[in-house]
């Protein structure tokens, strides 16, 4: 099957690279480039469609946030942010993915094309995201039924990947202040977790830690583990190792494993939101077995459904809930009060 593919980019260099890589992909057709988000708005305004719009951030005139935003509005298409934001400032790309992008890459440079291989993942990266059926965040269900445990859990894991960030934001958002630990595995591209958890502090009204070198006391405040690690428990002390190997790191699998190892035992909560692949699964059937508590985004409601419905797999007993929901159990677990 062949997607059609608009690049929004207002450098001439970057859209240059952006076709070569989609010249490896004989299904991926770059059939329209516009050099400023209006340009991209007044085409779909006359009626064209894409199957996948790759987006800049900083651009003249309205900004790839603005007119994610307004392609949302206008007609809901898959778009990817091509970021070449620094750590510092790759908050800006998580504000666009909040209007309504699905992801974020690294913008490719001339380097990128020089390697095969990281072409060819760049690639599949792509395909996949070009084949994900969009489901648009204003779409209801039939209000889930939960079952208020007595039990809260002392820690709590949030795990997400592909469409994850705007849905942890929501449920962070409200707790005033957390009244656990919460630890945050979000699948991200590599160079964006600073950003992420610096944007992560702007819409939470609780500290938002990005894990670094050593052991720190758990508090009651929110713990992002950063790409490339793992974490690790001492008693009421967390840390993070490096991981070059696994699939994922940081992995939702790992990290529950490492919760359930410790002295939290069973009083683990897992809450397993939107992403690809199936991080998540294993860990919830090591939770289950111990007692804990585990909670899904209803797969219906994802904008991928891999993870969770990998977890109901596993654990057909898990909580499935819509976003409303899973506010409830953000209540119940996270308020204070």
């Amino acid at each position: 099957m062949s997607h059609s593919v608009a690049i929004v980019d207002d450098s001439p260099t970057a859209r240059a690279v952006l076709r070569k890589v989609f010249d490896q992909a004989d299904d991926l057709n770059v059939v329209a480039e516009y050099d400023c988000g209006q340009d991209l708005l007044d085409a779909l305004g006359r009626g064209l469609r894409f199957d996948l719009i790759t987006m800049d951030v900083i651009m003249p005139g309205i900004s790839g946030i603005e007119t994610s935003r307004s392609v949302m509005q206008l007609a809901p298409i898959p778009i990817i942010i091509m970021s070449s934001l620094t750590n510092k400032h790759s908050h800006l790309a998580f504000e666009a993915i909040e209007a309504g992008a699905l992801d974020i890459i690294q913008k490719p440079d001339s380097a990128l094309l020089a390697d095969p291989d990281d072409v060819a993942t760049l690639v599949r990266h792509l395909r996949t995201l070009a084949g994900i059926p969009l489901v648009t965040r204003n779409r209801t269900t039939k209000p889930a039924e939960w079952a208020v445990d007595s039990r809260k859990p002392d820690i709590v894991c949030i795990g997400a990947s592909t469409g994850g960030p705007p849905i942890v934001a929501r449920i962070l958002a409200d707790a005033d202040p957390v009244r656990v630990p919460v630890i945050v595995v979000q699948h991200l591209m590599d160079g964006f977790d600073t950003g992420f958890a610096s944007w992560l502090g702007t819409e939470c009204r609780s500290s938002v830690n990005l894990l670094g070198d050593g052991y720190q006391d758990l508090r009651n405040e929110i713990y992002v583990v950063p790409n490339g690690f793992q974490i690790r428990c001492s008693g009421m002390q967390i840390g993070i190792e490096e991981d070059a190997d696994s699939v994922f790191a940081p992995s939702v699998d790992r990290t529950v494993a490492a919760l359930v190892d410790s002295r939290f035992a069973h009083r683990v909560g897992l809450i397993v939101l939107t992403g690809m692949g199936t991080d998540g699964a294993d860990g919830a059937g090591r939770l289950s077995s111990v007692g804990g508590q585990i909670v899904v985004q209803d797969p219906t409601t994802c904008v991928c459904a891999g993870m969770p419905s990998a977890v109901v797999s596993q654990v057909p007993g898990a909580s499935t809930l819509d976003l409303n929901g899973l506010d409830g159990v953000a209540r119940e677990w996270l308020n204070a009060t």
